[in-house]
């Protein structure tokens, strides 16, 4: 309830991502049209982050504007990889969902890159899993 307040969304979903520090994490939050219906208006990725004993909540720095959801940290922490409906050009339509990556550089999360083929298909991928070796 506390995300729901905090980001005025109706729903925090289940999947997130934690640090293997466990000192950062991401989350999905969903705002849905109407009650009965299950189009979303917002899908945006939150960051959670701890430093000393005070949690930083906000919107990820990439996120917020298109439809980004079900995030994974690579094995090292320095790679989150998303599912987005984002377009693959600036000002270009939104397109179905692919996968996404945004790497940290100097402690910050970069522009978001789309992975391509073979990795993303004409149809929609989703749930992105990434193996102790670092495959996806």
């Amino acid at each position: 309830k506390y995300f729901s307040k905090l980001f005025d969304v109706k729903e925090i979903e289940e999947l997130f991502a934690l640090s293997s520090s466990h000192i950062e994490f991401f989350v999905n939050a969903i705002k849905r049209k109407l009650k009965e219906s299950n189009k979303n208006i917002f899908s945006s990725i939150i960051h959670l982050m701890k430093t000393g004993k005070k949690w930083t909540i906000e919107v990820a720095s990439f996120s917020g504007k298109y439809g980004d959801i079900e995030p994974t940290f690579s094995p090292d922490g320095n790679t989150l990889y998303f599912a987005s409906n984002r377009p693959l050009q600036k000002d270009s339509v939104i397109k179905d969902f692919d996968i996404w990556k945004t790497t940290r550089i100097n402690g910050v999360w970069s522009a978001p890159e789309n992975l391509g083929a073979p990795i993303n298909t004409e149809a929609n991928e989703f749930y992105p899993a990434i193996t102790q070796t670092g495959k996806l």
